[in-house]
């Protein structure tokens, strides 16, 4: 067991590439959702975005870390991929404009890059 918090973000073969993506989600939430919160006790701020419970960000030593669901693969449903985004998008931004003061740098941590080739 480590002894510092594990946060773990979704990958494409996770569940986006599986057979049956929806079992593979429900599976991925039931064993790594807030994974940190369930086997660690820690002192860390860590806040979630409202609708996404796999996006998690925290402040350490000034630092925003921000883990974003982001993964490469298949595109089941447009209008889920472009939703998704859509919100890391805007939540990463609400973040870094609500902490000017005492974040100095930002690092953005997801499975997949977020530019869409094309």
């Amino acid at each position: 067991r480590s002894p510092i918090p594990v946060f773990v973000l979704p990958g494409d073969n996770d569940w986006n590439d599986c057979d049956d993506p929806e079992d593979a989600w429900d599976k991925w939430t039931e064993v790594f959702d807030r994974y940190d919160e369930r086997h660690w006790d820690h002192d860390l701020d860590v806040v979630r975005h409202s609708n996404r419970t796999e996006n998690f960000s925290f402040v350490a030593g000034g630092t925003l870390f921000v883990g974003l669901n982001i993964v490469g693969g298949r595109v089941h449903s447009g209008s889920e991929w472009d939703s998704r985004h859509r919100d890391n998008l805007e939540w990463t931004l609400s973040l870094i404009e609500s902490r000017p003061d005492d974040v100095g740098a930002v690092v953005i941590m997801a499975h997949a890059s977020p530019w869409l080739e094309g």
